[in-house]
């Protein structure tokens, strides 16, 4: 967004200084045109009396000749394209051998934005006079590079760039490495565009634009330290430089670093206003995007509105209005695993927002266990208060932010045939800084196995858990929990992890997670078990990989893991296994206010999917529907 601007501008510049010197006042450049351009950098080409070495003119020099050409150049100049370009290709036809002719009409046709067309031209005046080469090479670099044929464009400019004396308008060489550094980044050698742009910037060590450029291809590059300290170096040297104010603010986003971009995005807003200049929706487009990936969904939902493209109105539409309204959802997932247990689970739920930022939820749920010699069926009724702190909209990304604080309390009522357990949680998230994410749980929960259930088995729970970024696409966790059952005997669990993502769209992620974790009290011949899995100690590390993907209405998730445990029971009894898992999710949106969802997995030394052997082993598949309205 933040270079495409200046990068019109610059071609502006170019062709209006080629057309300036090629015709001067009296035609193309002497006024419309030459107005239009912004700033004349350079001239792209000699002026045609260069051309001393061209053929012979046409035979058809006549006037009624001249009187064709007078008419196509004053076509050219009142930009009336669909008259111009006939009567020029007329021309052509007329003296197709007339290499002045094909110059001057390539110019028209790059002014008329044909720059297949125009690059084609240069090439006939090559072919018709090798000589000229020094004479419109650069020219047809540029069209060349505007026909969207970067890598044909590239040894062109780098020609120019090597000798800029030998050729019209190589000047000092500067043009020429800045087009070869476009060049190569639209043909994706971003670190080759780098060397380029540091040989333009060597030339024209004020060049802001070059200097913008050069931000933005490390940030390409995922380089975004380096591409954040260049733009804030040309902000603080010219903090009227919108363009490097809309390019810190889009380097931040991108690195993660969402508030603080929000705040850069309010910030270049203000001086635009301030101006009296209309914010880019580019721009605009941006700092919503910011808001949502810094979970303010309403404050994004706000600032989408009313924006041109298609795919703010589709966000809006689809994802963010989502969040403003109520909802319902349903939802079964059925289980088994090799020890037979059986789970079958049906919920149902509604929700409403106080708030914009405030919800609560009434969600019920039935459940249905059962395995060799006995079955259980839970009842459940709950309801989710979940609501979001912090600072207001103006001090997002401040001083004074000190991050979004996310609590939320639930109580539920049980009915398990007689035993009727209240169970509940409160859970908060606290996004302090836009790299660490910190998660605390209190909870209480009944542990669903049919022995456990006749036991009246439950557990409480307390866990505090970080996750730091400490790279825009690399990260660190850890949770400490105490997990206490209802007999007394306390679990100490530790979870590990660390993941990288290798690319965005599609999301790959590669990752490694662990867990450990020790009874006080592990089921021996001293304790009886009670229907939950009971060692004394245990440690699990496993190492898998993620792919994540979005187009439109359809999601699709793939996790797979190949892991190793260990784990050592209550009689002193040594075991390994495999935790390989395997799980696949997809979403659907039937219609703007309605998502359909899908999900299976397995777990165990054979991937969930065998039915015995060595080693536990659980499979699960369900589907869920969920509406807005």
């Amino acid at each position: 967004m933040s270079g495409s601007q200046p990068r019109r501008q610059a071609r502006d510049a170019v062709l209006a200084a080629a057309v300036a010197a090629a015709f001067g006042s009296a035609v193309i450049g002497g006024t419309a045109i030459a107005q239009t351009a912004r700033t004349a950098q350079v001239a792209q080409v000699a002026p045609v009396a260069h051309a001393a070495a061209a053929p012979a003119p046409t035979t058809l020099a006549t006037a009624e000749f001249a009187a064709q050409r007078a008419a196509a150049r004053a076509a050219a100049e009142r930009r009336d394209w669909a008259d111009a370009l006939p009567r020029w290709q007329a021309l052509e036809a007329a003296a197709p051998a007339d290499t002045d002719l094909l110059i001057e009409s390539a110019r028209v046709h790059g002014f008329a934005d044909r720059n297949a067309q125009a690059a084609e031209r240069y090439r006939k005046v090559l072919e018709i006079a090798p000589g000229r080469r020094g004479d419109v090479l650069l020219s047809l670099a540029w069209q060349t590079l505007w026909a969207r044929q970067p890598a044909a464009a590239e040894p062109l400019f780098l020609e120019v760039a090597e000798r800029p004396s030998a050729y019209a308008g190589g000047g000092d060489g500067f043009d020429a490495w800045r087009g070869l550094a476009e060049a190569r980044r639209n043909a994706g050698r971003l670190e080759a565009a780098l060397e380029a742009l540091a040989r333009a910037q060597a030339l024209r060590p004020n060049d802001r634009d070059i200097a913008r450029q050069t931000a933005q291809t490390h940030a390409w590059l995922d380089r975004h330290d380096e591409a954040i300290a260049r733009y804030s170096a040309l902000v603080a040297s010219d903090p009227s430089d919108r363009w490097s104010r809309y390019g810190l603010a889009q380097a931040r986003n991108f690195q993660g670093l969402h508030r603080a971009a929000v705040a850069d995005y309010r910030d270049a807003v203000e001086v635009d206003r301030a101006a009296g200049r209309t914010p880019p929706p580019d721009a605009l487009f941006d700092r919503a995007r910011a808001l949502r990936w810094a979970g303010y969904d309403d404050l994004a939902h706000a600032a989408l509105d009313g924006l041109p493209q298609q795919e703010a109105r589709w966000l809006r539409g689809w994802r963010t209005g989502r969040e403003q309204r109520p909802w319902a959802s349903a939802a079964f997932e059925a289980a088994t695993d090799r020890d037979e247990l059986d789970t079958r689970a049906t919920s149902a739920s509604f929700g409403w927002r106080p708030g914009p930022a405030t919800s609560v939820e009434v969600g019920a749920r039935l459940v249905d266990l059962e395995e060799p010699g006995r079955d259980a069926r839970g009842e459940r009724l709950g309801v989710t208060f979940r609501t979001r702190l912090g600072p207001d909209a103006a001090s997002i990304g401040s001083a004074a932010d000190r991050g979004p604080l996310w609590p939320s309390i639930s109580l539920e009522a049980n009915r398990y045939g007689s035993w009727h357990p209240v169970t509940g949680a409160a859970r908060m998230r606290w996004d302090p800084k836009d790299t660490l994410r910190l998660d605390a749980e209190l909870a209480r929960e009944v542990v669903e196995t049919p022995l456990a259930i006749s036991n009246r088995v439950t557990v409480d729970v307390a866990a505090l858990g970080a996750r730091w970024r400490w790279q825009p696409r690399s990260s660190v966790s850890a949770t400490l929990a105490a997990l206490e059952f209802d007999d007394g005997n306390l679990r100490t669990r530790l979870n590990l992890g660390a993941d990288h993502t290798l690319r965005m769209n599609p999301k790959v992620v590669l990752g490694v997670e662990a867990m450990i974790f020790r009874s006080s009290d592990p089921a021996s011949e001293l304790r009886a078990a009670r229907g939950y899995w009971n060692p004394r100690d245990y440690q699990e590390a496993r190492a898998y990989f993620a792919l994540e993907h979005e187009v439109r209405a359809w999601a699709f998730g793939l996790r797979l893991g190949v892991g190793n445990a260990r784990e050592k029971d209550g009689w002193g009894k040594r075991s390994s296994g495999n935790p390989n898992l395997w799980e696949l999710s997809a979403g659907y949106d039937l219609a703007r206010s309605l998502r359909l969802r899908a999900w299976a997995g397995g777990s165990g030394g054979s991937m969930g999917v065998g039915s015995g052997g060595e080693g536990y082993w659980r499979r699960f598949a369900g589907i869920g529907i969920t509406g807005w309205f």
